[in-house]
């Protein structure tokens, strides 16, 4: 892994776009920053982050992805994060569809992946991810940090190598691997945050009460709401 660090930047992920679209970087790359001034998450939400608390990263991979198992670039990267942080903390770590990580309800972490993809396939993938490591504190309530649960600073630099390394393991498994998804699928159904638990959400059609019972494999979230199913996309419904 080759790791290129920037003091500040508007986004570690368009960086690495505009690095892959002149062709100056290769795969395997990180590029790292102890501060965003346009950090987003999906969907241009905005990210919040002290300078030089938290790990604020896009990861650049080389992929022979075929369009149908594109939504396993979410799962192994959530599954990365949840199961290291589960390491580090030693709690529960949740996964909230599709791209936020949680411990005891709060935000920890998230991801913002965007690919390039030609023909049926997706030839490069940047995965960018934003995870409170240091922060004290927050704006948002509803977000919270490795810090504030061990009461203890942790070392970026060892965290942002030991995660990168884990994800370029597990995409090139994903790589190669035509039944990632069916593989995947069960560990990655339980560890979403209140699966199989009735909550309020919210469609296009206003609020109701149901619950998360399955995935599919383009990463439609499924939920039972009384006698009928509903399958949606990303942004298509939001829990409260």
């Amino acid at each position: 892994m080759e790791y290129i660090y920037l003091s500040e930047c508007e986004s570690t992920n368009d960086y690495a776009k505009n690095l892959l679209e002149q062709n100056q970087v290769k795969s395997e790359t990180c590029i790292h920053s102890d501060y965003q001034s346009k950090g987003r998450g999906q969907v241009n939400a905005v990210w919040e982050s002290n300078k030089a608390n938290n790990l604020l990263f896009s990861l650049i991979f080389e992929t022979k992805i075929e369009i149908d198992l594109i939504f396993c670039l979410n799962i192994s990267v959530s599954m990365v994060l949840k199961e290291t942080l589960e390491n580090i903390l030693k709690t529960n770590v949740k996964i909230k569809w599709p791209n936020d990580i949680y411990v005891n309800q709060k935000k920890i972490a998230g991801m913002l992946i965007e690919n390039k993809i030609r023909g049926k396939e997706v030839v490069f993938s940047i995965l960018g991810i934003g995870l409170n490591v240091n922060q004290l504190n927050f704006k948002n309530p509803n977000a919270c940090s490795i810090f504030q649960i061990l009461k203890s600073e942790t070392n970026r630099t060892d965290l942002l190598e030991l995660i990168s390394n884990k994800i370029s393991n597990e995409l090139k498994i994903l790589n190669v691997n035509r039944f990632y998804f069916e593989n995947n699928k069960a560990k990655y159904l339980n560890s979403l945050l209140d699966f199989n638990t009735e909550k309020s959400f919210f469609d296009k059609n206003g609020e109701f009460v149901g619950k998360i019972i399955d995935i599919k494999k383009d990463g439609k979230l499924v939920i039972q709401s009384g006698q009928k199913t509903n399958e949606y996309y990303f942004k298509e419904v939001s829990q409260f």
